[in-house]
């Protein structure tokens, strides 16, 4: 136990004194972009309908629905854990701050579903309420990832260019900290929301509102052949056979 304290203690001293700032910064450009990305696919409304249909594929060739097309909160733990990890990998390579494109997608991503949500006539209130209760816990898992990967490229390309000693070791103690005693319970916290009874995953978030406001907006139903063609697909956003995806759902 005394150990495990004496890791906060050095953690929140990090936090203090070389990563707060680190964080600070990623937030800030995080939502700078997501403004950006939420004003464009305001003006050019025909943007946000293809990059939802790209993430929607990707989203399957991820393998995150299961089979009754609910989300898969193992594959979900797992592509988490993974884009995080990379996230404060790609810092190994110094000069370049690869990190930033993965900053850059998740944000382009979460302003341009804003304004689908908008373009089609729903508040962005639901929107909200769709990603917040879970969300919260994923994207500031996100971000101390991104932070870690910006600090350490950064340090990296310092150490490149004046081989400074002494740097590297306490820097790469301290994001392993970061990773294991924080960005990891958060994410594993999503997983337990989500499979515990507090969020039900197969009508949660965005991609039941979106299926749902996409329909809704060029007046469309579900039929017979749909549901024939693609159960699970109905499925996985609570639409089932023989209902109006137009009418209100519970």
């Amino acid at each position: 136990m005394e150990w495990l304290k004496q890791q906060h203690r050095a953690l929140w001293r990090f936090y203090r004194e070389e990563f707060g700032e680190s964080l600070l910064i990623t937030a800030a450009a995080f939502l700078v972009i997501c403004l950006l990305a939420f004003g464009v696919g305001l003006f050019f409304k025909s943007l946000p309908d293809t990059i939802i249909s790209y993430f929607q594929e990707m989203i399957q060739l991820e393998g995150l629905i299961d089979e009754d097309g609910g989300i898969d909160l193992l594959a979900l733990f797992g592509n988490n854990l993974r884009a995080s990890a990379v996230s404060i990998l790609y810092g190994f390579i110094p000069f370049l701050y690869l990190t930033a494109l993965a900053l850059g997608t998740n944000a382009l991503i979460l302003g341009v579903f804003a304004a689908y949500y908008v373009n089609n006539g729903v508040s962005l209130l639901v929107y909200l309420a769709g990603i917040l209760p879970h969300g919260i816990f994923e994207l500031t898992a996100l971000m101390l990832a991104f932070a870690g990967g910006f600090l350490l490229c950064r340090q990296i390309t310092q150490y490149v260019r004046s081989n400074t000693k002494g740097m590297m070791k306490p820097l790469m103690l301290n994001l392993l900290r970061v990773f294991i005693l924080h960005i990891l319970p958060l994410l594993e916290f999503v997983c337990f929301r989500r499979g515990g009874g507090l969020c039900d995953a197969p009508r949660d978030g965005a991609f039941y509102v979106i299926v749902s406001a996409e329909r809704a907006a060029k007046g469309e139903s579900y039929n017979e052949r749909e549901c024939d063609t693609d159960p699970r697909h109905l499925r996985q956003y609570g639409v089932y056979r023989g209902e109006d995806a137009t009418a209100p759902q519970p």
